[in-house]
């Protein structure tokens, strides 16, 4: 299938309205561009205008529609440098390269470590100043308890790409259970939801982040994410031979053809969507009901999964570009 009829499948999907746009939205677009290019993210040739074509302050915008000016910036900057990040291991040999994965993320974590006494230097114009100085601007907004759960989501995240290269290296395609349980990392999506707190105003100490059914909707908005990503992407991975896409897995693994294995994805997607409508009723109906903070969290959970596929329809992230492609 090609990546209108991709479309036309995805639009049958009951999403809702997309989110509004942030009001800092039309006015970001310039410091955006030099908050890239300040830390390198641009240096390789065709960077600076890829980014443009995906039109990341967009998607901040659609996901993140009521933050502050600062909090938006932020939350773009972080979701440009997990595009930067994943496009390394997506195109060219650390593809394929474990250790490659591992040394990053060893490098990588070291900065979000709060505990050290150690003065950490760290190399100008690179992915570890990125998150070096998206990780100063964090500790100012973010009380430790939320420092800590987005540190160990970046974690989780960053080792994901240790499974997915040696898989490359050695031809495994995963079944779908394994897949989706490790594309809940893979994804990045959770770091994303707890830059929800500071986006929204949230008191974090005033979110029950213990209680089971809220854990359950943040892996729900993740699979949903998942699912409509893989949707979308499925053309682009196909054409490069990538394994990590649920689509993929069900016609190679399981046997599906094509548009059944497409059709199956959009049927699991609709289920999930209609799982996160049941739970988040049954947590508003719960004895105790929810405070205002913990209604804008869940909020943000259905915000961000409505901006990750409304977004997907305008940027040109997931369509194969010859042009794009050489310029790497």
């Amino acid at each position: 299938m090609n990546q209108q009829s991709i479309h036309q499948t995805l639009e049958t999907v009951d999403w809702g309205p997309p989110p509004p746009l942030n009001k800092h939205y039309p006015g970001i677009h310039r410091e955006a561009d030099l908050w890239l290019e300040s830390v390198g993210l641009t240096d390789k040739p065709g960077r600076l205008a890829k980014h443009r074509r995906i039109e990341v302050p967009l998607f901040a915008a659609m996901a993140y529609p009521t933050a502050s000016r600062d909090n938006l910036l932020l939350a773009h900057d972080w979701m440009a440098w997990l595009f930067e990040y994943d496009d390394q291991f997506d195109e060219g040999d650390d593809g394929h390269s474990t250790d490659r994965a591992r040394q990053s993320r060893e490098s990588l974590l070291s900065i979000l470590d709060d505990t050290s006494t150690v003065a950490r230097e760290v190399p100008r114009r690179t992915l570890q100043s990125g998150l070096s100085d998206i990780w100063s601007r964090l500790r100012a907004v973010a009380p430790p308890g939320l420092r800590e759960r987005f540190a160990g989501h970046v974690a989780d995240y960053l080792e994901s790409y240790e499974w997915e290269t040696h898989n490359r290296r050695v031809g495994y395609c995963p079944d779908v259970e394994e897949y989706l349980a490790k594309r809940q990392h893979t994804g990045a999506a959770h770091p994303c939801f707890d830059l929800v707190v500071p986006a929204a105003g949230i008191q974090y100490g005033r979110v029950d982040w213990t209680n089971a059914r809220r854990g359950r909707l943040e892996y729900l908005s993740s699979e949903i994410i998942t699912l409509s990503n893989d949707l979308v992407s499925f053309p682009k991975e196909m054409e490069q031979g990538d394994v990590h896409n649920i689509v993929i897995i069900l016609m190679r693994r399981h046997g599906h053809p094509e548009q059944e294995a497409v059709l199956r994805t959009v049927g699991l997607l609709e289920s999930r969507i209609a799982d996160f409508e049941r739970e988040a009723s049954g947590l508003a109906r719960a004895p105790l009901g929810l405070n205002d903070d913990t209604k804008l969290y869940i909020h943000g959970l259905k915000v961000w999964y409505q901006a990750n596929y409304f977004w997907s329809l305008k940027c040109r992230r997931f369509i194969v570009d010859q042009v794009d492609e050489a310029a790497h």
